[in-house]
């Protein structure tokens, strides 16, 4: 009798944890249920990033070939003539390049549109918790239409910075999920927002630092190995100094993967990281203790703001960056 209803009790407990994560799978937050600008941003700070890292590789791979074509005599007979020629060209096109970054502004297009499509994305959790300024005594009529505004007024304070002006996904703003979640219970949304929005970031943030410190590393090992190799290569040239000279090109080397450390900022984005995710587990420390609307709103805005001032740290550093390369 006691191994029936013991059984039977099993049973009972696995199908009750199969309901429960049947319902978080169902009130889980997925980017296809994000508001269509966050996803338009999104994708237009990603090609942003994208373009520029790609013209800044086509710069520094130029660097390397001008390298290159200085390791041979320009004063040979046969061949110095194309030498000079293919010397001019690769600077000209160098010089081309460097003006073409400068002027069209991509990471003007990559700032901009992340900063917006974090803005949004905050928003928006704002909006299905009912977070300051979408409280729990609006309606959902009045939510939505506050939603709107606040939408409509961030784009239009960086209207001037997007080529894109409309809505190229399917131009739902306020989803089912968004609206589905912000009337559900307390529990559903306390949970929603810590696993689906907290947690997640902090899950990002530990990997991103984790990715950027292998990186950095790699790229300070590489540079260090081209110099100790030049350093070599040197010496031996006092032996022999006859001896066909890469130096300069080993030189060049250091400086371009120096020049694309500097770019993607590897050890500081890692130690950056590293300082989000503890901040937000220090947030998650309140999570026994939200046991309120009241309590719950507090939380989501201290955890916003976390999560703003980090990426107005990241804007700041790269703002930075972009000043020093130019």
């Amino acid at each position: 009798m006691f191994r029936f209803f013991w059984g039977k009790s099993a049973i009972l407990r696995i199908f009750i944890l199969k309901l429960g994560v049947i319902k978080n799978e169902k009130m889980k937050v997925k980017h296809k249920d994000y508001p269509s600008f966050f996803k338009t941003t999104d994708r237009y700070s990603l090609e942003g990033q994208q373009t520029y890292l790609k013209w800044i590789k086509v710069e520094l791979i130029i660097l390397v070939i001008a390298g290159v074509i200085s390791l041979f005599p320009f004063d040979n007979e046969d061949y110095g003539q194309i030498l000079a020629v293919l010397s001019v060209i690769a600077f000209a096109a160098g010089i081309g390049i460097t003006f073409h970054i400068k002027n069209s502004k991509f990471e003007d297009d990559w700032y901009i549109g992340r900063a917006l499509a974090e803005s949004i994305k905050s928003l928006t959790w704002k909006y299905m918790t009912k977070g300051e300024p979408f409280i729990e005594d609006l309606s959902i009529e009045d939510a939505d239409k506050k939603f709107i505004v606040v939408l409509k007024d961030m784009l239009d304070e960086n209207r001037t910075f997007l080529k894109v002006t409309y809505q190229e996904d399917d131009g739902i703003n306020i989803t089912a999920k968004m609206r589905e979640l912000r009337q559900s219970s307390f529990q559903d949304r306390k949970n929603a927002y810590i696993n689906d929005r907290v947690k997640d970031q902090q899950n990002w943030y530990r990997s991103k630092s984790t990715f950027n410190k292998a990186k950095a590393s790699q790229l300070f090992w590489f540079i260090i190995s081209l110099q100790a190799g030049a350093l070599i290569y040197s010496l031996y040239l006092i032996v022999n100094p006859s001896f066909f000279n890469a130096v300069p090109l080993a030189t060049t080397l250091a400086a371009v993967f120096l020049s694309w450390l500097q770019v993607k900022q590897h050890q500081e984005l890692s130690q950056s990281y590293a300082v989000a995710a503890n901040d937000i587990n220090l947030i998650l420390s309140q999570e026994p203790y939200i046991d309120s609307e009241e309590k719950l709103e507090i939380f989501i805005a201290d955890s916003e703001n976390a999560f703003s001032r980090e990426h107005t740290l990241w804007i700041a550093r790269r703002d930075v960056l972009t000043y020093k390369t130019q």
